[in-house]
């Protein structure tokens, strides 16, 4: 049986695809060609276009929704704290300790790719939150819309504490700063919102954060995990703990997993809101001082 993606598209573009592969990812990455094309090189395609259709539909959709919550004329900034540049100062060593270690290891410019993934962005995300300060003010309201998208995509931070990968780990230490970064990037969102709050979620920031988280994987991300050859946020392959799933087991599992994400950004967004405001009651007044 000749697979849809087989038929729509042409063997040009599977061909062109397979090539830069061959040329970049499969010459100097660790995955095998079985791992590397989990998914067929004419379903990578196929993939490509459709998931930059659906991003231009919804980015359609809620046109302006950016420049509605972080006006241009905004000049608020950030109050200060001495704590969140605690957190800023933590977070910027966190981030720089995985920089050495990637640096360290064969083949350092391809390792250093790892450090596109979810997890490492959005500490950089903290850090410019808690730390930046340029020749203009911060933007208050940029910051809360950042740390808005960071609270979308808690699922990221959540399921790699959750599911820690320790087989790459070569010092001990590696172990403790991973559960002390990971621990900070599930508290953070909690945190922000009990002291600064976090923007309303409505449809508009659903369909927003959507766009956007699907435009990251499906566009960078698939660049990047082209030529470096890793499995970037698992762009090519499922997560291996997960293969045994149905929904892994399959080559549209990417299809599936864009809904399923949708459902858990509801999920979390909420519950962070929640025990924001649960930790407001609570902690207002200490949170006022420090």
């Amino acid at each position: 049986m000749v697979a849809w993606w087989d038929v729509v598209v042409p063997d040009a573009a599977t061909d062109a695809l397979v090539s830069f592969c061959d040329a970049t990812g499969l010459a100097w990455g660790p995955n095998q060609r079985d791992l590397f094309f989990y998914r067929p090189p004419a379903l990578h395609v196929a993939e490509f276009v459709i998931f930059h259709a659906f991003v231009c539909v919804v980015f359609m959709m809620v046109p302006g929704y950016f420049r509605s919550v972080v006006p241009s004329a905004s000049v608020q900034s950030m109050p200060k704290s001495w704590l969140n540049r605690a957190f800023g100062w933590i977070f910027l060593g966190c981030w720089l300790f995985q920089v050495v270690l990637k640096a360290m290891r064969p083949r350092p410019l391809v390792q250093l790719c790892w450090m596109f993934m979810p997890c490492h962005l959005i500490t950089l995300a903290w850090v410019y939150v808690f730390l930046y300060s340029g020749p203009r003010q911060r933007n208050y309201r940029f910051c809360v819309y950042l740390v808005s998208m960071v609270s979308a995509f808690h699922w990221g931070p959540t399921s790699a504490a959750m599911f820690p990968d320790w087989s790459d780990h070569q010092f001990k230490i590696e172990g403790s700063i991973f559960i002390l970064h990971h621990g900070m990037l599930v508290l953070m969102p909690i945190y922000f919102a009990a002291r600064y709050g976090l923007l309303p979620f409505t449809r508009n920031f659903l369909l927003h954060a959507t766009w956007v988280a699907t435009l990251i994987n499906v566009g960078p991300y698939t660049l990047i995990s082209y030529v470096s050859g890793l499995n970037v946020n698992y762009h090519l392959y499922p997560p291996p703990k997960l293969m045994s799933l149905a929904v892994f087991a399959t080559p549209y599992y990417r299809f599936y997993v864009v809904g399923l994400l949708v459902l858990m950004t509801i999920g979390f967004y909420c519950g962070i809101v929640v025990l924001g405001r649960l930790c407001k009651i609570i902690l207002g007044p200490l949170l006022r001082r420090l």
